[in-house]
């Protein structure tokens, strides 16, 4: 079963909450250093109820409340500012794999849908099922995984169709090598992106009986339908939790990655969680920074986790990207360098993707210009432990806002250019400063231009070609919207 998040308190919580003033903060998990960032809605009134998926590409899924308390579905992500997604009363989004197809339902049923502005595809029940049958995952083929009901039976199996895959219903048998050898539930979560039918990895959760025990979590990774497929990750994360001395309780599986890396949450209490990541039988309990709660929704194979928690300001979701990931621009510790230099003081990034960490040799004043048809969406300077003070934000000749270090800025419509200024303090010349700004803009750009008022020194540019940026540091920092 995929519980809905914090059901039990999320009532309490909604009316009144405010967004959380944090955003792109250190945290360090298991000995690991990640960029954590709360994701919540841009509009007054509406509050993040589930971020559930993300996929390779790191756009991310989810549920939402608005203003009326009605329930929808979302789409966020490089290039795609939040976007509310209704099919129908209670609409909700699962998951999304790299296509942006993304799964869901509403009280109409189960759908695809490519998100944004896609078509619909139902997905009809099965003669003979009940109507509470559901898709909650959807990998890069187009495979779906839910659960079924078979009308007349309390007992729920999981499903596999689409890709080529018919109808086929699945569930641990009850042979002697199995590790759920009573199971009278299955409620599949998610399946990998990556993987095809049958050389599947499925995550979710199985209730057993006699008599009725708790929901315990499940990777079966190949043939579902094989009892040696399955693993019973709550049986090794109690005894897990139990070597560290720590609380366990009911668990569930609700992400996995294309290297078989599980992520989920368990029960501390009735209205208390903690997430965890599993990889390989080694767990790493994770909580969100200052947070009352906190679930693990899903990984990518970026290993970004998307999840949800709860603070004295309500509910929000977040993300977690590792600071060392390899992978250019994703992070700020590993931002994307200019590919090349055009006269002095100007720096140009060709091509460029949305919804990275870019980084030009230091100036005191920068201007940001998009060419190709591309407009921005978003802005963030550095964070305070990079020792620099506010900036100012100038748009079309005015200075609209001043950006205390880290502080996101989020434009209308039809920006292409703009000006940071007043970088301080000053750096050497002759190291490059180190000021990765995160940039998201609709639409596709052919180049990024970043021009600096303040000309580097010649040995700063030897510098940059020769790709030396310094050891970066983080630090809480507060979220502007416009």
């Amino acid at each position: 079963m995929k519980r809905t998040f914090f059901f039990g308190v999320v009532l309490f919580l909604i009316s009144g909450a405010s967004s959380p003033a944090a955003a792109f903060e250190t945290v360090m998990l298991g000995g690991q250093s990640y960029l954590f960032e709360p994701i919540d809605t841009p509009t007054p009134g509406t509050r993040i109820f589930d971020l559930e998926g993300i996929n390779n590409n790191g756009v991310m899924v989810g549920t939402f409340l608005d203003s009326a308390q009605n329930r929808l579905g979302f789409v966020r992500g490089p290039g795609i500012p939040f976007t509310p997604i209704n099919q129908g009363r209670n609409t909700f989004l699962r998951h999304i794999n790299d296509s942006n197809v993304a799964v869901g339902g509403s009280e109409s049923g189960s759908f695809t849908l490519t998100v944004p502005g896609g078509s619909i595809t139902p997905i009809p029940v099965p003669p003979g099922f009940t109507p509470d049958f559901g898709a909650t995952g959807i990998n890069n083929q187009g495979l779906l995984v839910g659960i079924a009901r078979q009308a007349g039976t309390d007992s729920g199996m999981g499903f596999e169709q689409g890709g080529g895959v018919p109808f086929t219903l699945f569930s641990p048998g009850n042979s002697p090598i199995s590790v759920f050898p009573n199971t009278v539930d299955v409620h599949p979560n998610s399946i990998a992106l990556t993987a095809a039918f049958p050389n599947t990895l499925i995550v979710g959760n199985i209730v057993q009986a006699p008599p009725l025990r708790p929901a315990e979590a499940f990777l079966a990774q190949g043939d579902p339908n094989s009892d040696g497929s399955y693993t019973n990750i709550s049986s090794d994360l109690n005894k897990a939790l139990q070597a560290m001395g720590i609380q366990s309780g009911p668990s569930f599986g609700l992400g996995v990655n294309g290297f078989g890396i599980v992520v989920g949450d368990f029960m501390v209490s009735q209205s208390r969680s903690r997430g965890y990541m599993d990889e390989a039988n080694s767990f790493t309990v994770i909580d969100a920074p200052r947070s009352s709660s906190t679930q693990l929704s899903d990984i990518n194979n970026r290993l970004q986790i998307v999840g949800n928690f709860v603070d004295q300001q309500g509910l929000h979701g977040f993300t977690l990207t590792p600071l060392n990931s390899p992978v250019p621009g994703i992070s700020p510790k590993n931002p994307i360098l200019p590919n090349s230099i055009i006269g002095p003081g100007k720096f140009v990034f060709t091509n460029p993707a949305p919804g990275l960490w870019f980084d030009p040799p230091f100036a005191n004043e920068f201007t940001f210009t998009l060419t190709g048809g591309a407009t921005f969406i978003e802005v963030a300077p550095p964070p305070a432990s990079f020792g620099f003070g506010p900036v100012q934000l100038e748009v079309g000749g005015s200075i609209i806002a001043e950006l205390l270090p880290g502080e996101d800025f989020f434009f209308g419509p039809g920006v292409t250019t703009f000006s940071l200024l007043g970088i301080s303090p000053l750096a050497d010349a002759g190291s490059p400063g180190v000021f990765p700004t995160f940039l998201d803009f609709a639409g596709t750009a052919t180049d990024l231009t970043m021009t600096s008022a303040l000309v580097p020194e010649p040995s700063t540019i030897v510098l940059l070609g020769a790709g030396l940026i310094g050891l970066l540091r983080y630090s809480w920092k507060p979220s502007h919207n416009v």
